[in-house]
């Protein structure tokens, strides 16, 4: 989420909240040039919800939440294709988010057209 937007702070406050107080797992997905890591954080305490194990992340709660979105084109894009349970759970999670109009759905669909 871009820190310009009207609702970083809430953003950040939930991501706060969401980690507080539990010990968590930081998956590595990628690593840019730069440093730049990019990765989910994982409760290993918290189940699945069904799906395969590792894939309950604090990423799919903040999309569901409509405080994170999924890079669609950025660096992300490049390497999205090797997670394809994960993908699926942030897709399914970004449709839940615009129907309640969650966080940044609020005033409907935000998204680009890709």
């Amino acid at each position: 989420m871009d820190n310009g937007s009207e609702y970083y702070e809430e953003a950040i406050n939930r991501f706060k909240a969401s980690c507080d107080g539990r010990k968590l797992i930081a998956n590595v997905d990628y690593k840019e040039g730069n440093g730049l890591l990019h990765l989910r954080l994982i409760d290993p305490a918290e189940p699945a919800t069904g799906n395969t194990p590792g894939e309950a992340s604090i990423n799919v709660d903040l999309v569901r939440e409509g405080y994170a979105t999924i890079d669609r084109k950025g660096v992300s894009a490049k390497y999205a294709g090797n997670y394809p349970g994960i993908m699926k759970q942030l897709e399914s999670a970004v449709k839940e988010a615009k129907a309640s109009r969650a966080g940044i759905f609020e005033y409907g669909d935000t998204e680009p057209d890709y």
